[in-house]
C-alpha cells in the first residue's frame, strides 16, 4: 500500500512538473514564444518605427544656403541642433549667434519634421525641389533675380520644402537668415569678430 502511493505520488509530481515547463499554451494551443521583435525607436520627427526602419528625418546641423537676388547673394547659415547658428557671407565670417529657448524648440522641432527628397530637379524659379525661391522686390523672374534658400541635412540630403503647408516654416527660415546675415542682426543674439565685417 506504500508503495502504491508514493507511485502515485511521484507520477503526479511528474505531470505536475512537465505541465510548468511547457509553458502556458497561447489560443492555438502551442507554447508562447518570446518577444522577438526590433525594439522600436522615435525618429526626430516624432514617428515611431522598428529600429530597422531607414531614418527619413533630417539629421542636423542643417545647412541653409541663401543665394541669387539683385544683391548677389551668397550666404551660408549652419543650424545646430542645440540652437547654435554658424554665419557665413560675402563680408561677415565667423559669426555665432544662439537662438532663444522658445524659437530653438519651435523651429527645430518643425525643421526635424520635414521629409528629405531623393532628386534635386530643377525648378521653374531657377532653385531645386528643396528650396525656397522668391523674386527680389521690383525683380522681372529672371533667373538671376531669383533669391533661392536651399536646406540640406549633416548628410547633403535636401529637404522637401514645396509643400504648400510648410508656409510657417519656410517664413521661419526666411526670416531667420534674413536676421542673422544683417550687419547687426536684430532679433538672434549674436557675436561677430569685429574684424570680418567689410564696410
Amino acid at each position: 500500500m506504500g508503495r502504491t502511493r508514493l507511485a502515485v505520488a511521484m507520477a503526479a509530481l511528474v505531470v505536475a512538473l512537465s505541465g510548468c515547463a511547457a509553458g502556458a499554451p497561447a489560443n492555438n494551443g502551442t507554447p508562447t514564444p518570446i518577444d522577438s521583435r526590433q525594439p522600436a525607436r522615435t525618429f526626430a520627427g516624432g514617428g515611431i518605427g522598428d529600429s530597422t526602419d531607414p531614418i527619413i528625418g533630417p539629421v542636423f546641423p542643417l545647412t541653409l544656403r541663401r543665394t541669387g537676388g539683385v544683391a548677389g547673394y551668397d550666404d551660408t547659415v549652419i543650424l545646430q541642433a542645440d540652437g547654435v547658428v554658424l554665419v557665413s557671407t560675402r563680408t561677415i565670417h565667423g559669426r555665432t549667434c544662439r537662438l532663444s529657448g522658445a524659437q530653438q524648440k519651435h523651429l527645430l522641432s518643425l525643421l526635424s519634421t520635414l521629409r528629405l527628397v531623393d532628386a534635386t530637379p530643377t525648378t521653374a524659379a531657377g532653385g531645386t525641389e528643396g528650396s525656397l525661391s522668391g523674386s527680389a522686390p521690383g525683380g522681372d523672374d529672371l533667373p538671376n533675380d531669383a533669391i533661392v534658400i536651399d536646406i540640406t541635412d549633416h548628410k547633403l540630403r535636401p529637404l522637401d520644402l514645396t509643400d504648400p503647408s510648410l508656409g510657417e516654416v519656410a517664413g521661419l527660415v526666411g526670416s531667420l537668415v534674413a536676421d542673422v546675415t544683417l550687419s547687426t542682426p536684430a532679433m538672434t543674439e549674436c557675436t561677430t569678430p569685429t574684424s570680418t565685417i567689410a564696410n
